[in-house]
């Protein structure tokens, strides 16, 4: 009765701990990243009636995600806080509690060690290498799929016990997979703990593969439905080499993860690893070295390692396994794998656990040898405690800004394009379009291709008053994909506003040849040449050496057919007596085909 008391008290404890620490949190905006496609601009989660079609709907575009009950989640809290962003933050925060809850609960089931599983618990929720999944809204996903995950793995450890576990352990996993594909690897993860822990000295696999037929049935059911509903999309690697390549890199982001556990300083949002190109880079060969020491230790010492240690491990490598590069290529930006610290969010339960158990034989063996006195311990343990409190705090302070959590990403990683392009926006939604616009010209330094940068940067030229700048960004988008609904509102709205500009102009200074003639190329860009040939000839009556009026002119005459006129202000161009130039260039090509195709005729 004492314990259950104690535990209670410490699971309270750990209650409002976690609520203080991620309370820096809350009064962050929504951000420029998944938050605005999800929430904010996304009409599905406005109303009730919108459930059939988020049942039947990718979760982004592409058809590559289905994960409908991450949208039912925003949108009940859409229904009574509409764009309120601290209800949507505070639920993450309650879920994270309650998955720290699961922990406990799970390992206590494993080790049936109460102090043992609520330093596990407390690891996992205060430990800052969950910052990324609690304090951003789109963590959402990872927070319920580990939510409904560890459900149905504490109720698998005890179906033999209750034999109506074992259905609520199949509904758990199917509720799973509705929240985040990841989840399709629990099934590996009952088969390790079968394997290390509950049937070690009697492992059965025919028994073991009977008990797990039931979630192959549901994890069938479920891709059945993705196939049905088209949402099958995948991103395969291009070859064998470069998945091996890609699979390397992971495990040197693991190396990292590593190191994070113990010593995470320098945690940043979007964390991205440059992908091997050669298999004799130093560090390909460094990383397969260690793993080959690793596994080496592993084989030497495979007498004294527990089951449960063993479990432990296998667990933390099963859960990475959806972002190892093996079975899909997760990626940020081209030449770039995503190794984001919220991949570890489920992962990391096995480390702490391990912790945990390597901390318990620490002390024993302290005890027994008098090494270290309790005190000290207990010392040390505060001390580290309270370094992961702070610095989680810290990360939580940097979530709560999204220009502060972006410039920390790329002081650290500064080609992560990704995240510039979010920080280029946020300084557009803040009216620092100056700012806005060297971020995005940063990104193209990059990728000259990135459409939605190039987009970004000629709104950024215009919201600056830099019109005909913008419009010539725009220009050099050839093929804008998905956006090209974007781009044409932004071209069409920005040469609407000119064309009125420009008009006022006119009435203003009736005899500007260069306003007449700017006027002509709009209304060539809205598609009617009548008024841009009208305005083209007053700029001409005006300037009769306007040489760009007198081109644009002839090319207009061209595009409708006009062969003589055509001719005639091409000629024009020529006889000016400016020197020669790029108009005389394109004047005499366009001549010259129009010579060959009359003599055709």
């Amino acid at each position: 009765m004492i314990e259950k008391r104690k535990t209670l008290v410490g699971l309270i404890l750990l209650a409002f701990m976690t609520c203080f620490v991620y309370s820096f949190s809350i009064n962050g905006a929504f951000k420029t990243l998944d938050d605005d496609y999800s929430i904010v601009r996304n009409e599905d989660v406005r109303s009730f009636r919108n459930i059939p079609k988020v049942m039947t709907s990718a979760f982004f575009s592409g058809e590559a995600y289905y994960r409908p009950l991450v949208t039912l989640s925003f949108m009940k809290e859409y229904h009574f806080f509409k764009l309120d962003p601290v209800p949507y933050y505070v639920d993450n925060i309650l879920i994270h509690i309650l998955n720290a809850f699961w922990v406990f609960a799970i390992v206590f089931a494993l080790t049936d060690r109460r102090a043992m599983a609520l330093g596990a618990a407390f690891l996992f929720a205060l430990h800052p290498i969950q910052w990324e999944a609690v304090s951003n809204i789109p963590g959402r996903s990872i927070l319920l799929c580990a939510f409904y995950g560890l459900a149905s793995f504490y109720f698998f450890i005890y179906s033999d016990r209750r034999k109506y576990y074992s259905y609520f352990s199949l509904i758990a996993f199917a509720l799973a997979l509705l929240c985040k594909e990841s989840a399709g690897i629990l099934p590996l993860v009952f088969l390790s703990y079968s394997y290390f822990i509950k049937e070690k000295q009697s492992f059965h696999f025919k028994k073991l593969f009977v008990g797990l037929v039931p979630y192959a049935a549901v994890a069938g059911v479920y891709l059945g439905i993705r196939h049905i509903l088209g949402i099958t999309r995948t991103f395969p690697w291009r070859s064998a080499s470069e998945m091996v390549l890609g699979f390397l890199t992971f495990l040197k982001s693991v190396i990292i993860d590593l190191r994070l556990f113990i010593f995470p300083v320098d945690l940043y949002f979007d964390r991205s690893q440059p992908i091997f190109i050669s298999f004799m880079d130093t560090q390909v060969i460094l990383t397969v070295l260690f793993f080959l020491a690793l596994m080496a230790m592993a084989w030497i010492k495979r007498e004294k390692i527990t089951g449960l240690q063993a479990f432990c491990v296998s667990w933390f490598f099963i859960e990475l396994l959806p972002v190892s590069q093996i079975i899909t290529t997760v990626g940020v930006q081209p030449g770039y794998i995503s190794t984001a610290e919220h991949f570890l969010y489920v992962p990391s339960i096995g480390i702490f656990v391990l912790a945990m158990v390597l901390f318990e034989h620490y002390k024993k063996a302290c005890a027994r040898r008098k090494l270290i006195s309790p005190f000290m311990i207990r010392s040390g343990v505060i001390g580290f405690s309270l370094f992961l409190i702070l610095l989680t705090i810290q990360y939580n302070i940097y979530s709560s800004n999204e220009i502060a959590m972006f410039e920390r990403t790329l002081s650290i990683n500064p080609t992560n394009t990704r995240i510039r392009n979010s920080l280029a926006l946020s300084y557009a939604k803040r009216n620092r379009f100056d700012l806005a616009e060297h971020n995005f010209r940063k990104v193209l330094d990059v990728e000259p291709f990135n459409i939605r940068a190039r987009i970004g940067l000629g709104k950024s030229l215009c919201d600056q008053g830099k019109f005909w700048e913008g419009l010539r960004e725009y220009d050099k988008i050839t093929d804008p994909g998905d956006l090209k609904n974007l781009l044409d509102d932004n071209i069409k709205s920005t040469e609407l506003f000119l064309v009125s500009h420009y008009e006022r102009l006119m009435r203003e200074k009736p005899d500007n040849a260069r306003g007449y003639h700017s006027l002509g190329i709009l209304y060539s860009k809205l598609s009617d040449p009548r008024r841009a040939i009208e305005y083209y000839e007053k700029a001409i009556s005006l300037d009769g050496n306007l040489k760009e009026a007198l081109f644009n002119l002839a090319s207009t005459y061209q595009m409708l057919g006009q062969r003589e006129k055509a001719i005639a202000f091409y000629e024009r161009v020529l006889l000016l007596k400016s020197g020669p130039d790029e108009l005389d260039r394109l004047a005499t090509m366009h001549l010259a085909d129009m010579a060959r195709r009359i003599e055709k005729l």
